[in-house]
């Protein structure tokens, strides 16, 4: 009987602490349950309301098409602005809100800035805001555009997408697009190869070989021609204008500019210029440059604009410095037929940050050339648009002492309307025993920061308005 009675009380003992067990993993498991449940009913509120948010910009993207410009969605008042969201198999399945803002220089509106928050009906509490930027993408986008055919040496690093409505021969680094307009073309000495040959659009040994594509649409290169008279105009009125000096009788005069870092500059008038022998690869004939100036006359500091950087030289234009904030230089002449005024770099120009709250864009009718006498290592910050010339440093003979330098380095975009060239081996001047002029090492890189928010009248890449930048907060 002892026996038996201590028997009975074990197997209640188990039957208590495993029923117990049992109890806790059915509990267990159904929290674990509910809490996946409210977990994937999280998630799909969270799906829907970016959908919704999505659905948002869309919304205001068409409504921007038929109403330009029109950040206040038709009201007259300032936002948010909030839109039932419905489902046309159904009703009201949410709602998004949108927060509106344009973005201005010199009084228009370049950029238009929207943020769309959204949230479903079946719970508000779940919300997910993206936001775009509307706007024409801008040459900003590219770290080269040349109407011409291009080589792009061994020696080149390029980050960012490069274009040529010519032939590319390619045999530096890239890691982005590399385009060409057309599917084959002639590769003639000048470019490496002899004898000529046809070739294809993009060849040579460069890389990464699987971005390289051909034929690709051509850039239009008129249509980023710009109203220089309504430039001017602008200029005189909002932004700082400077009437020719002479340009266009004698080489050697114009205008120098040197930028400060608290968002003015120094201007010069440059009266006489010293000469250097110098040519550029096309033309094969050393010529006279005027490229350094000699005499100077200081004509005094002002301050830029801080709604409207727009600088307008109606003549050569001699530049260096430090940027603050947004400035685009115009150098062109819409007085003398045949007159298309250069801009000579002189020194670095860099910006006070590179978050992106300063950009310069230089917007030359003619050339845009690195100086003769530039530094062994030159520093660029700029997007460089020689409209109907040519960006780059031209041959100079080895018995000028800066005619050799070291590394120069864009951070920027180039956009030139013939072939580009800042490094050359000498052809005429046997003596200079194999030396190269121009720059050793050259580096190129897009400005991420100017893709989506250049400076004012930075010339589009499309006409066709777009969202340029898209990001969920």
């Amino acid at each position: 009987m002892f026996y038996k009675k201590r028997q009975g009380g074990y197997t209640t003992l188990l039957v208590i602490v495993f029923g117990s067990l049992f109890v806790f993993s059915v509990a267990a498991l159904s929290g674990r349950v509910l809490v996946e449940q409210d977990a994937e009913r999280a998630r799909m509120y969270k799906a829907q309301a970016r959908a919704i948010a999505e659905a948002g910009l869309e919304y205001y993207k068409w409504f921007l098409a038929h109403n330009p410009d029109d950040t206040q969605h038709g009201t007259g008042g300032a936002g948010p602005y909030n839109i039932a969201y419905e489902d046309p198999e159904s009703d009201v399945v949410g709602t998004f809100s949108l927060d509106i803002t344009g973005n201005e220089q010199c009084g228009a509106i370049t950029s238009i800035d929207i943020d769309s928050t959204g949230w479903s009906a079946d719970d508000p509490t779940v919300r997910a805001t993206i936001t775009g930027r509307y706007a024409q993408p801008s040459v900003a986008e590219y770290a080269y555009i040349v109407d011409d055919n291009v080589w792009v040496g061994s020696d080149r690093q390029i980050s960012g997408r490069y274009h040529a409505n010519g032939g590319i021969r390619f045999d530096g680094t890239s890691n982005s697009e590399v385009s060409s307009a057309v599917g084959t073309w002639t590769c003639t000495s000048s470019f490496g190869c002899s004898p000529a040959s046809t070739t294809p659009g993009v060849f040579g040994d460069g890389g990464d070989q699987e971005l390289w594509e051909y034929p690709s649409p051509q850039f239009d290169f008129a249509g980023i021609a710009q109203d220089f008279n309504a430039l001017r105009t602008l200029a005189q009125s909002d932004g700082i204008f400077y009437s020719g000096y002479g340009g266009h009788t004698s080489e050697g005069r114009g205008y120098r500019l040197v930028f400060q870092n608290n968002r003015t500059v120094d201007v010069y008038q440059v009266r006489r210029s010293n000469i250097y022998v110098g040519a550029h690869i096309d033309s094969g004939v050393y010529e006279n440059d005027y490229y350094v100036p000699r005499r100077v006359r200081y004509l005094g500091n002002y301050s830029i604009p801080s709604d409207c950087g727009l600088i307008y030289i109606e003549d050569r234009v001699w530049v260096e410095g430090t940027i603050s904030g947004k400035v685009t230089l115009v150098a062109a002449d819409t007085t003398y037929a045949g007159y298309e005024p250069k801009v000579i770099i002189e020194d670095d120009l860099e910006y006070t940050t590179t978050s992106g709250a300063d950009g310069l864009t230089i917007l030359a009718e003619g050339d845009i050339h690195i100086s003769p006498e530039s530094p062994e290592d030159l520093d660029i910050n700029a997007i460089l648009i020689a409209q109907e010339g040519y960006f780059g440093r031209n041959l100079y003979p080895c018995f000028y002492p800066n005619s050799h330098q070291d590394t120069l380095t864009v951070r920027g975009s180039i956009v030139s309307n013939t072939r580009v060239g800042t490094k050359w081996g000498y052809t005429y001047w046997p003596w200079c025993f194999n030396q190269t002029s121009g720059y050793e090492n050259r580096v190129n890189s897009y400005d991420r920061n100017l893709a989506t928010d250049p400076p004012p009248f930075t010339p589009v890449s499309s006409p066709d308005y777009q969202f340029v930048e898209w990001r969920e907060d």
